[in-house]
């Protein structure tokens, strides 16, 4: 997005989210008994209220992050079925067009995490949306993340070795913003509770999805 995005508006951005991520930590006494409510309590530090607005060359800027907490509606909600507890999401509208970029998540929780049941979870993200999927690992010390294809490379039987190799959340947030991370074209529609990405032919699919949480980071100059 950065090619996209004016330097003083990509650097607030950039400045906001590292912010929000390292004070986010300090919630973790209060939420710890459930990922869930570790997911809302990052949403919610995460959500800047009104637009932030820029002046750029004579151009007017503006940009927020909205956070959205969605109820389930049955057994087969969730996770239980897409592997993804929420999605991050850029929605950049630049006059007419408008680009979006997401990544699905899966939030876990402590220091050390068993493989079989997670390994599961990203391979049915990434069946959905290959590319598109991260694991958001909440500690007593720090929060961190790891791309989901880099995870399903790893081997060892237990994932206590790999919290090690996992990114500062901070430093997830920027790859994510630079492109080095999810998926180009991905958004989620709450509405019609779809994902809707790209095919590998240049096509368009919509999935049915729910999910339970939606970070949004908008952008606008028109």
């Amino acid at each position: 997005m950065r090619e996209l995005i004016p330097h003083p508006v990509f650097a607030s951005i950039q400045q906001h989210l590292k912010t929000a991520s390292e004070d986010a930590v300090s919630g973790w006494e209060s939420n710890k008994d459930e990922e869930d409510s570790l997911t809302g309590d990052l949403g919610r530090l995460l959500s800047t209220g009104p637009h932030i607005v820029f002046n750029v060359n004579g151009q007017p800027w503006r940009w927020c992050v909205r956070y959205k907490k969605f109820r389930g509606r049955g057994p087969d909600a969730f996770e239980s079925t897409s592997g993804a507890d929420g999605i991050i999401q850029v929605e950049a509208t630049l006059g007419s067009e408008t680009f979006f970029k997401g990544v699905l998540f899966q939030a876990k929780k402590g220091e050390r995490l068993r493989n079989g049941d997670l390994r599961k979870q990203v391979e049915a993200i990434e069946k959905i949306a290959p590319g598109g999927s991260a694991i958001v690992l909440y500690r007593p010390d720090r929060y961190v993340a790891i791309k989901g294809t880099e995870y399903l490379h790893l081997k060892e039987e237990l994932v206590g070795p790999m919290v090690k190799r996992m990114q500062p959340l901070t430093t997830f947030f920027d790859e994510f913003l630079e492109c080095k991370s999810g998926l180009r074209g991905m958004y989620y529609e709450a509405v019609r509770e779809r994902l809707v990405l790209p095919t590998l032919d240049g096509e368009i699919k919509a999935v049915p999805l729910e999910l339970r949480h939606r970070i949004k980071i908008e952008i606008a100059n028109s």
